[in-house]
Protein backbone atom coordinates (compact mmCIF):
# COMPACT_ATOMS: atom_id res chain seq x y z
CA UNK A 1 0.00 0.00 0.00
CA UNK A 2 1.74 3.39 -1.01
CA UNK A 3 1.85 5.89 1.16
CA UNK A 4 -0.71 9.53 0.73
CA UNK A 5 2.57 11.64 0.68
CA UNK A 6 3.59 10.28 -2.70
CA UNK A 7 0.09 10.55 -4.56
CA UNK A 8 -0.68 14.35 -3.55
CA UNK A 9 -2.39 15.11 -7.01
CA UNK A 10 -4.95 11.76 -7.34
CA UNK A 11 -5.74 13.10 -3.30
CA UNK A 12 -6.62 16.90 -4.69
CA UNK A 13 -8.56 15.12 -7.42
CA UNK A 14 -10.86 13.25 -5.09
CA UNK A 15 -11.42 16.69 -2.54
CA UNK A 16 -12.05 18.87 -5.62
CA UNK A 17 -14.63 16.27 -7.35
CA UNK A 18 -16.24 15.67 -3.83
CA UNK A 19 -16.62 19.77 -3.46
CA UNK A 20 -18.17 19.76 -6.51
CA UNK A 21 -20.20 17.22 -5.92
CA UNK A 22 -21.61 18.95 -2.91
CA UNK A 23 -21.86 21.68 -4.63
CA UNK A 24 -24.08 20.68 -7.29
CA UNK A 25 -26.03 18.55 -4.30
CA UNK A 26 -27.18 21.54 -2.68
CA UNK A 27 -28.39 23.65 -5.77
CA UNK A 28 -31.13 20.91 -6.68
CA UNK A 29 -34.65 22.62 -6.46
CA UNK A 30 -35.82 19.86 -4.13
CA UNK A 31 -33.06 20.30 -1.67
CA UNK A 32 -32.81 23.91 -1.51
CA UNK A 33 -36.84 23.97 -0.69
CA UNK A 34 -36.11 21.17 1.80
CA UNK A 35 -33.49 23.95 3.62
CA UNK A 36 -35.96 26.89 3.50
CA UNK A 37 -38.62 24.74 5.16
CA UNK A 38 -36.02 23.39 7.70
CA UNK A 39 -35.17 26.89 8.28
CA UNK A 40 -38.72 28.31 8.80
CA UNK A 41 -39.53 25.46 11.26
CA UNK A 42 -36.46 26.06 13.02
CA UNK A 43 -36.22 30.13 13.06
CA UNK A 44 -40.25 29.39 14.39
CA UNK A 45 -39.09 27.65 18.04
CA UNK A 46 -39.80 29.85 20.55
CA UNK A 47 -36.06 29.69 22.09
CA UNK A 48 -34.57 30.63 18.71
CA UNK A 49 -36.86 33.36 18.68
CA UNK A 50 -35.96 34.38 22.43
CA UNK A 51 -32.97 34.13 21.25
CA UNK A 52 -32.73 36.18 18.35
CA UNK A 53 -35.29 39.08 20.02
CA UNK A 54 -32.58 39.45 22.97
CA UNK A 55 -29.50 39.38 20.58
CA UNK A 56 -31.35 42.51 18.37
CA UNK A 57 -31.81 43.99 22.02
CA UNK A 58 -28.36 43.82 23.25
CA UNK A 59 -27.75 45.16 19.68
CA UNK A 60 -29.30 48.41 20.14
CA UNK A 61 -28.18 48.74 23.12
CA UNK A 62 -24.90 49.14 21.90
CA UNK A 63 -25.59 51.16 19.22
CA UNK A 64 -27.13 53.18 21.34
CA UNK A 65 -24.23 53.66 23.57
CA UNK A 66 -21.94 54.26 21.36
CA UNK A 67 -23.98 56.82 19.65
CA UNK A 68 -24.27 58.44 23.61
CA UNK A 69 -20.79 57.86 23.66
CA UNK A 70 -20.17 60.13 20.63
CA UNK A 71 -22.89 62.62 21.34
CA UNK A 72 -21.23 63.22 24.59
CA UNK A 73 -17.73 63.68 23.58
CA UNK A 74 -18.85 66.10 21.14
CA UNK A 75 -20.48 68.33 23.74
CA UNK A 76 -17.56 68.50 25.51
CA UNK A 77 -15.40 69.37 22.74
CA UNK A 78 -17.89 71.98 21.90
CA UNK A 79 -18.05 73.55 25.48
CA UNK A 80 -14.80 73.58 25.90
CA UNK A 81 -14.22 75.55 22.65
Amino acid sequence: MREYSKRPNIIEKRLSKRKRYLKDYHLQPHIIEAKKEYIKAYNARPDVKAKRHEWYIQKKIKENDSLNTQNTERFIKDAQR
